[in-house]
């Protein structure tokens, strides 16, 4: 995937909630920073937990379950990725 990602110019997009934000910062800057650094063009990787106060506009007038969700229809375009994964947590219900 990476490999496609750089050919194609594409950024990777990263994030999480909770303390599996702090995973898809450090990701992005593993892949960034990591892997990219040692290529001739860049390996652009970005987190959307970075934006807080981005994500936090968001998630005041959108609801935070479509916080980056809506970060990420503005953001990504064609030929990036966003890797998805499942942490376990406690749901907080109301």
């Amino acid at each position: 995937m990476l490999v496609r990602l750089h050919d194609a110019g594409g950024i990777l997009w990263t994030m999480g909630n909770g303390g599996s934000s702090s995973t898809g910062s450090h990701l992005a800057c593993d892949v960034s920073k990591g892997i990219g650094a040692s290529l001739s063009s860049p390996l652009r990787a970005l987190s959307i937990n970075e934006q807080a106060i981005t994500q936090s506009a968001w998630a005041n007038d959108f609801g935070f379950e479509n916080a980056m969700k809506n970060q990420l229809k503005q953001l990504a375009r064609t030929g990036d990725a966003v890797p998805r994964s499942q942490e376990v947590g406690t749901p907080q219900t109301s």
